[in-house]
C-alpha cells in the first residue's frame, strides 16, 4: 500500500473526533514538499475528496456554523452540487492560510 493511503484512513478513523479531524485536514493543507505537485497540493485534495466522496467528512463539514451560515445564504440560487460547495469550503477555510494564487474550482 502506498504511505499517502495510510494517511487518508487516519481521516476515517478521526470521523468521530471534532477536533481531531479538524487538526488532521489543517496538516494536509500544509504545504509541504511531498504533497506539493507545480504548486498544487494533491494531498489535500485527495482527502477532501475522499473525505467527501466517502462521507468521512461530510458531517463534519455540515456541522460548521460557517459552512451552515453561508449555505442558507445560496440555497435558493446556486447550481452547484452540495459536496463542491463543501470542498470549496474546505479549500477556503483550510487550504487559503498557506497559499497565495488564484483558486481553480470545477
Amino acid at each position: 500500500m502506498h504511505p499517502h493511503f495510510a494517511q487518508f484512513q487516519k481521516l476515517a478513523e478521526l470521523s468521530h473526533e471534532t477536533s481531531a479531524l479538524h487538526q488532521a485536514l489543517i496538516d494536509f493543507h500544509q504545504p509541504k514538499a511531498s504533497s506539493l505537485v507545480k504548486g498544487r497540493n494533491v494531498m489535500a485534495g485527495y482527502a477532501r475528496g475522499w473525505g467527501l466522496q466517502f462521507n468521512i467528512i461530510r458531517p463534519f463539514v455540515q456541522q460548521d456554523p460557517i459552512f451552515r451560515e453561508s449555505v442558507k445564504l445560496v440555497e435558493k440560487t446556486h447550481l452547484t452540487h452540495l459536496v463542491s460547495l463543501m470542498n470549496i469550503f474546505l479549500i477556503m477555510k483550510y487550504g487559503l492560510p498557506s497559499q497565495c494564487g488564484d483558486i481553480i474550482e470545477f
